[in-house]
């Protein structure tokens, strides 16, 4: 009992040994009660004690007290104001209960949830419990710290956590919410939120209701994680599971397109060959002149049909040139003038850069101008064409990041921009696929952006496409930057009079229409022609026939031996012997099924009589000028 008028306290023979004095040092008093407590504790514990007598109410303090032997423990007090006849407020009187052991186990709860605390804000993770009645929300610091917030916020409720996550996440984690009360059932969910930072992040919660002491479910608690490192990780594997996928089908629809152009190239071989053999001989006037010019040039446009195949199938020859981009898009833009009309302006934006590459300029030209052509069909009234140019330097960590770019290094980064209707994002990931194409039956044939794609990557460079429906298009183009000095470039063929042949050679075709038509042409320039339609016969030819053959014709692609094979068999035995090979395939695919033709002559067809003639003796008089 504690007497406020005279600060004399009773106090129990239980609350002296509590205390800790010796009950001989004196009667009990205030003083000596507050002289019983740890310096640490005291000032605070004394204040409140006044306080609460001041206002007259309930006592409920905890402390420690220091006993003689140098102990310390903690005390509960609690006490109820007594009023004398009067209402006047003239003591308290409470009891003491020692909660050491109560103490102990809280401070080690209390270290524990630090330590949980630390391992949790390591690991990107932090634990929170929401009170389902008031909706508060209690939590630990890295909870807050993953929210992007450098100090605890001094309150935490469902609303401030609905406020950060984003408008297109916030309806399915509601959703979710309320279906797992309703079901008072736990839950997993993944979301994003825009940190205090303003930052995007994506987080992972894991959830549990929690009763309490009435068993009621009034809780729920769980934890939770920045996942946006694993996000990152999982999106860059499924690109580069798209993008391998992407790869494989364009090489297998590349393979398929190699094939069809060989079989095709033959067959122009034979209608070209023989429309110009009957154009040579037919009078300009005769009924028949104007029939075999247009099976020439509906020839001839097939056989740059099919040219345009090869390219996409990256098995079309290059002349790659060093050429200056910026100069070259000058050169090329009165052509882009007139393709865009009058409705479309084409501007063009050069970087003030040395921006040169190793290229074809023919397939360069032939790249601008498909995509040129592209956005003018975009554009429904007047518009506008942007190109423009820049050096960019891609780095390891650029492509790990999703860059276009499949090795790091410089490139010269050539964008063309439309303002046109723009492409549907479902249909971005097809439009460099052959035959797919987003315009109306008849306007185009899918082959244009296929086309763009093969020589692109056949000139070691990159290609993509940004767009959305009603926003226009970019297609940015990255070409490695060339630091070569001089100009590659193929030496052409020689040319020779028509007219001139002499000499033999071995013509070597498996398909019957090609061979006739060849040895025509041949025996009727004078050259003697010996024929066969394989490898085998051919070594028979020239082991029976001993007299000199100057020269080894031969398809590359034959049965039972490929021509390259043939020529290392037969130079052995006639080393003077010079050959030219030929081929429905490019030289390029054609030098990759018979590696020994490498360093040789080679035509390819669909060629023109002409062509023929020039190769052959270019090949028979090497040492003579054109």
């Amino acid at each position: 009992m504690w007497n406020l008028d005279t600060n004399e306290n009773t106090w129990s023979g239980e609350l002296w040994e509590l205390y800790g004095p010796d009950p001989q040092i004196g009667p009990a008093t205030f003083d000596l009660w507050a002289s019983s407590i740890i310096p640490e504790d005291r000032e605070r514990t004394i204040k409140a004690a006044k306080e609460f007598s001041r206002r007259h109410e309930e006592v409920n303090i905890e402390y420690r007290v220091r006993h003689q032997d140098g102990s310390v423990h903690w005390l509960m007090s609690r006490g109820n104001p007594v009023a004398d006849d009067d209402g006047r407020v003239t003591h308290y009187i409470g009891t003491i209960i020692e909660i050491t052991n109560s103490k102990i186990i809280e401070q080690k709860l209390l270290d524990n949830r630090d330590r949980l605390d630390f391992v949790l804000e390591k690991s990107g993770m932090g634990w929170w419990e929401l009170d389902l009645d008031d909706m508060s929300v209690i939590r630990s610091p890295g909870h807050d710290l993953i929210y992007g917030y450098t100090a605890m916020l001094p309150e935490w409720t469902f609303d401030t956590f609905l406020s950060h996550i984003l408008h297109e996440d916030r309806d399915m984690v509601l959703r979710q919410f309320k279906a797992n009360l309703e079901e008072q059932r736990e839950g997993n969910i993944e979301f994003r939120i825009r940190r205090a930072d303003g930052e995007i992040r994506w987080l992972w919660a894991s959830a549990v209701f929690r009763p309490d002491q009435k068993g009621e479910l009034t809780r729920f608690s769980g934890i939770i994680q920045d996942i946006t490192n694993r996000k990152l990780r999982e999106e860059e594997l499924e690109r580069m599971q798209a993008e391998l996928q992407h790869t494989q089908k364009m090489s297998v629809i590349g393979q398929l397109a190699g094939g069809i152009v060989h079989d095709f190239n033959n067959m122009l071989a034979v209608i070209l060959g023989n429309a110009e053999l009957l154009q040579a001989q037919v009078q300009e006037g005769h009924p028949f002149a104007e029939s075999l010019r247009d099976i020439m040039n509906a020839a001839q446009r097939s056989a740059d049909l099919t040219r345009q195949l090869l390219t996409f199938a990256c098995k079309q020859r290059a002349d790659p040139e060093l050429i200056d981009v910026n100069k070259s898009l000058l050169a090329l833009k009165p052509m882009l003038d007139q393709l865009s009309g009058t409705r479309v302006t084409v501007e063009f934006r050069p970087g003030d850069v040395d921006a040169r590459v190793l290229m074809d300029p023919v397939q360069f030209d032939q790249v601008i101008s498909n995509l040129c052509v592209n956005a003018v069909d975009a554009i429904a009234a007047e518009g506008s064409i942007t190109l423009a140019t820049f050096v960019e330097h891609v780095t390891g960590a650029d492509i790990a990041r999703g860059h276009t770019c499949a090795l790091p290094g410089t490139y010269v980064r050539v964008s063309l921009a439309d303002d046109g209707e723009g492409i549907d994002s479902e249909d971005i990931p097809h439009i460099f696929e052959p035959f797919y194409t987003t315009k109306p039956v008849g306007k185009g044939t899918g082959l244009g952006l296929s086309i763009v794609y093969g020589i692109v990557r056949q000139a070691g460079g990159d290609i993509n496409c940004s767009s959305s429906k009603h926003d226009g298009t970019v297609f940015t183009i990255y070409l490695p930057v060339s630091d070569l000095d001089c100009q590659l470039k193929e030496t052409s063929a020689r040319q020779r009079p028509a007219g001139y042949g002499e000499g033999t050679v071995l013509l070597v075709e498996d398909q019957g229409e090609i061979l006739a038509l060849l040895k025509t042409i041949l025996e009727k320039e004078g050259y003697k022609v010996l024929t066969a339609t394989d490898g085998n016969e051919a070594l028979e030819t020239v082991r029976i026939y001993r007299q000199r053959i100057d020269l080894l014709l031969t398809d590359v692609m034959l049965p039972k031996m490929n021509g390259a094979e043939l020529y290392r068999r037969i130079v052995q035995e006639r080393p003077v012997m010079k050959v030219l090979f030929m081929s429905g395939y490019s030289g390029t695919a054609a030098g990759a099924a018979a590696p020994d033709l490498n360093g040789n002559s080679f035509l390819q067809k669909p060629f023109s009589v002409k062509q023929f003639i020039s190769s052959v003796y270019a090949v028979m008089h090497p040492s003579e000028k054109p």
